[in-house]
């Protein structure tokens, strides 16, 4: 019998890799997810960051034009400017403590309840495909489809190596180079 871990993420099996969110469904999430689900999505997005950092970002890393922060897996110091989209939705978030994401109580959110409060909305569109963490391949991938060089989405996700950016933004890179080399040869 198999033990029951209840605290463990769940597992991707080895046959479904990992995906950046198709912008068809980064629009649904938009349109239908409101107040934490958005704030979780967008913090997300607009940062690049893994889950676990997005958790434990704090309002006093903020400085108004981004946030500061170091990542737990990596131990890098990054600054972050905030898009549009992540300035907007963080003016509108209450501060009920000292983390941005936070539950009612004002302490931090856990892992397991932001990936049930995103859960429901990716339901709701269709998208249970695709988890939380994909939406770091989404920030990758979007950055390279704007043809960004891997030292500049490195500087953004604090991938320690040009090899993680190429398995983040391979696809859509070769998107971007190919619609560019056809366009050159008019």
């Amino acid at each position: 019998p198999q033990s029951c871990r209840p605290c463990a993420r769940p597992s991707r099996p080895p046959s479904q890799p990992r995906q950046p969110w198709p912008i068809d469904l980064v629009k649904a999430y938009r349109e239908v997810a409101t107040g934490r689900a958005l704030l979780i999505f967008e913090l997300c997005v607009g940062t690049g960051q893994r889950i676990g950092d997005v958790l434990k970002m704090q309002w006093g890393q903020l400085d108004g034009d981004g946030i500061s922060l170091r990542q737990g897996k990596t131990g890098r110091e990054l600054y972050i400017p905030l898009t549009g989209r992540l300035r907007r939705v963080l003016d509108q978030t209450p501060r009920k403590g000292l983390s941005i994401v936070a539950g009612k109580d004002g302490r931090p959110l856990s892992y397991r309840a932001a990936a049930d409060c995103v859960m429901k909305t990716r339901k709701q569109i269709g998208a249970e495909g695709y988890d939380i963490h994909s939406l770091r391949y989404t920030t990758a991938a979007e950055l390279a489809a704007l043809g960004l060089s891997d030292e500049v989405i490195m500087s953004l996700t604090g991938h320690a190596t040009i090899a993680m950016v190429a398995r983040y933004a391979g696809p859509a890179r070769q998107r971007h180079r190919a619609i560019e080399a056809q366009g050159r040869r008019g």
